[in-house]
């Protein structure tokens, strides 16, 4: 019978005691002192069987952990058991296969040089057969070469004979023709300079007349360096503070770009400007 049996039917006797009102006092004190009697031997049972409990809880777990102690160490002993039958065996399998390379290596390097040796033969067959047809047809290309370089140089000698005669005859007029439209083309920029100068109120830094020079001479001018022009361009860029591209001057200095371009690039290069991207600054 458990404690909280005993606590309940000792309430029980009492409650049952207090409303009979029957019994006596001494019955009732005897009643309460066997109850008191019981109840201290119900304790003292469940310590004795709680400690027993115990003993047999630690007995248990002192057997378990022998026994694991025991399965561990025949697991290890079986684990290196078998770690050393698969490195034998790894070794056994490694030797065998070095052994195996090392045959089918010098196997495969005795079929390498067969085949090496009969691709050289027939190469070298194959080169001196392509060596005599080789001559043979370079004699035939060079005799067919020959022949229709002679051909063709005697059809150049006679076009450029009747070419000479009539570009000598054509070169008078197309000359003529060219001076007139380059004073022409030369007069039309001059008018459309000065328009330009007058309509943005900048006063034109030209000539009067443009020189009209042939092309080799323009290009020879070009080239040849002008200190008078470089004071020119230093002077218009050190008037425009806020930068001035190489286009913006060439109205009005009456200057060809490319020219203007050569000569700001030494300006440059002189420490006279600095330069941001295609923009030109004064110092």
């Amino acid at each position: 019978m458990g404690i909280a049996d005993d606590i309940k039917t000792l309430g029980e006797d009492i409650v049952a005691l207090y409303e009979d009102n029957v019994a006596s006092n001494d019955v009732r004190v005897r009643a309460i002192g066997t109850l008191v009697e019981d109840t201290h031997k119900t304790l003292k049972e469940f310590a004795a069987d709680r400690k027993k409990m115990i003993e047999e809880q630690k007995k248990s777990l002192s057997n378990y952990v022998g026994d694991l102690s025991n399965n561990v160490g025949t697991m290890k002993e079986d684990f290196r058991k078998e770690h050393r039958e698969m490195a034998d065996k790894m070794g056994a399998d490694l030797a065998n296969f070095g052994g195996d390379l090392i045959k089918n290596v010098g196997t495969m390097r005795e079929g390498f040089r067969k085949e090496q040796k009969e691709m050289a033969d027939k190469l070298r067959a194959d080169v001196a057969n392509f060596g005599g047809d080789l001559i043979k047809n370079v004699g035939t290309m060079r005799e067919s070469f020959r022949k229709e370089q002679k051909e063709m140089a005697d059809k150049l000698r006679a076009d450029l004979t009747n070419f000479g005669g009539d570009l000598i005859k054509n070169v008078g007029t197309m000359r003529e023709g060219f001076q007139k439209e380059q004073k022409e083309m030369a007069d039309n920029w001059q008018n459309l300079v000065a328009t330009m100068a007058k309509k943005r109120g900048i006063k034109p830094e030209m000539d009067a007349k443009v020189k009209v020079s042939p092309v080799e001479e323009a290009v020879e001018e070009e080239e040849t360096p002008n200190i008078e022009l470089e004071e020119k361009v230093l002077d218009f860029i050190n008037r425009h503070p806020d930068g001035v591209e190489v286009g913006d001057m060439e109205e009005p200095l009456g200057i060809s770009r490319r020219r203007i371009g050569k000569i700001a690039k030494k300006l440059l290069e002189e420490g006279k400007v600095r330069k941001e991207k295609n923009i030109y600054f004064p110092l």
